[in-house]
């Protein structure tokens, strides 16, 4: 995979993510910061566009699901990300400053990283009154294309006939 979360310090992947225990209705949830690394320590150049981060169920579904599955974090759109903050040159920062709540089809949009480059995104869940689900897993989706600059270098080649007699030359410039 080419664009990889990692923690704050960027020391260590990220494959997991668990949010910590919070009681319902808190107004401002912890945040949990990640680094959305394109291609890290990598020198090729790709520029990953067009990222959007969703959220979907253990099993991969927008919706009929089971709440341990996520079901009810999907729907209600309980998981709040925002991006803010960069790593690297050549990278312009998102500066969001409002969360954004997302699931399977409230996408959440952030702009391009160019290689060995990373966006700062903050996740938190939001936990509201009513909610049934204590603990759930589920998926947080990266949809990505990528770019790559390629510079041509034109090399003319030319093939002329030199008449000498009865006989045809080839002469390559």
């Amino acid at each position: 995979m080419n664009l990889n979360f990692y923690d704050s310090t960027d020391g260590q992947m990220i494959h997991t993510l668990a949010f910590p225990t919070q009681p319902i209705g808190q107004t401002t949830p912890a945040e949990i910061e990640l680094h959305l690394w394109n291609r890290k320590d990598k020198t090729a150049n790709w520029t990953a566009k067009d990222i959007e981060i969703c959220v979907k169920t253990a099993l991969d579904l927008s919706t009929g699901d089971t709440d341990i599955n996520g079901q009810e974090i999907v729907t209600e759109a309980l998981i709040e990300a925002k991006s803010n903050g960069v790593v690297g040159t050549g990278i312009i920062d998102d500066e969001q400053t409002a969360f954004t709540p997302i699931n399977a089809t409230g996408t959440f949009l952030i702009g391009d990283i160019p290689v060995n480059c990373a966006r700062k995104i903050f996740f938190r869940l939001k936990s509201i009154s009513g909610n049934s689900t204590r603990k759930a897993l589920f998926l947080i989706n990266l949809l990505y294309n990528y770019v790559r600059k390629t510079f041509y270098k034109i090399v003319e080649h030319t093939n002329e006939r030199i008449f000498i007699g009865q006989e045809f030359l080839d002469e390559f410039i």
